[in-house]
């Protein structure tokens, strides 16, 4: 909104709210991949709700990278859209596998085999992961498509021979409300009590400053009495031309050049007596050279 798109199509609103969108979740990422890999004490249904937020930002992140206004940044990153669908996909499954194990924790059973079994399906949906995609984000996927199998064949066992729950279907159960735990610090580029004071405030005297301020408006009353006169003249000539009804008669009348007949005469007379024209013209040329003798 501060600087418009004309400066580069990267500028555009919906371009910066992507952006924007991506940072927050990479930012999410790092919590969410710590919480994992460290075993830091993250309840289960914490990690369901940020990866379920993490699902939603890349889900947005993905649609806008797959619209027109997006073919600037495409065109240069052009795995994007597939890593961001890839990512969407996972973070959806990372959800379903971490919200069965808190219906483990609850005695939901018939619930946790339902959403071990949704966590599968996810990632089935990603397909062959492409040649060249990050290292971290391969692992990541190879290992919760591990994790989820060996989680839902082992859930779906203990419910068919321990616990014998009725599986619900998934579109009944309560959708996990994503959170944000990264959040955007808005501030304004151009205030001072961000970027302080100016280093160039002292270059340029005061005084001079002033003074072309001085100068500027002068200049500007000048511009604007000219213009105004300009204007009413203008408006004068205007009505002046309509007063004499100038265009009406153009249009209404077609101009003819007048001839005169003398001349036509003349031109038709030269027409029919050419050859004699051409005789004279030879004879002058012929005195011309005995005038020179003389």
């Amino acid at each position: 909104d501060n600087f418009g798109s004309n400066y580069c199509k990267d500028m555009a609103p919906d371009l910066i709210e992507m952006f924007k969108t991506l940072m927050l979740a990479q930012a999410q990422e790092c919590y969410v991949e710590k919480s994992i890999k460290f075993s830091s004490g993250v309840k289960h249904a914490t990690i369901a709700k940020l990866a379920a937020k993490l699902y939603e930002y890349y889900q947005f992140v993905h649609a806008s990278l797959e619209s027109d206004g997006a073919i600037s940044v495409v065109k240069v990153f052009k795995e994007w859209p597939r890593v961001a669908q890839i990512k969407t996909q996972y973070y959806l499954a990372l959800s379903h596998f971490f919200q069965g194990s808190v219906c483990k924790e609850q005695a939901k059973y018939g619930e946790m085999v339902v959403y071990h079994i949704a966590a599968v399906q996810v990632l089935e949906k990603i397909g062959k992961l492409p040649k060249g995609i990050n290292e971290n984000l391969k692992k990541a996927v190879l290992w919760l498509t591990d994790a989820a199998k060996k989680e839902a064949t082992e859930s779906k066992k203990q419910n068919d021979f321990v616990y014998h729950e009725k599986l619900p279907p998934m579109e009944h159960l309560e959708a996990v409300q994503g959170v944000a735990l990264a959040k955007a610090n808005v501030f304004q580029p151009a205030d001072p009590a961000v970027i302080g004071a100016d280093i160039f405030n002292r270059l340029v005297p005061m005084a001079a400053h002033e003074q072309s301020s001085v100068y500027s408006e002068e200049k500007a009353k000048l511009l604007r009495d000219v213009v105004s006169k300009v204007e009413e003249k203008d408006t004068a000539l205007d009505q002046y031309l309509g007063g004499l009804n100038i265009a009406e008669v153009w249009k209404t009348q077609q101009y003819k050049p007048i001839i005169p007949v003398q001349i036509k005469q003349k031109v038709a007379w030269f027409q029919q007596h050419i050859e004699d024209v051409n005789n004279l013209r030879v004879q002058l040329e012929s005195n011309a050279g005995i005038l020179v003798l003389v």
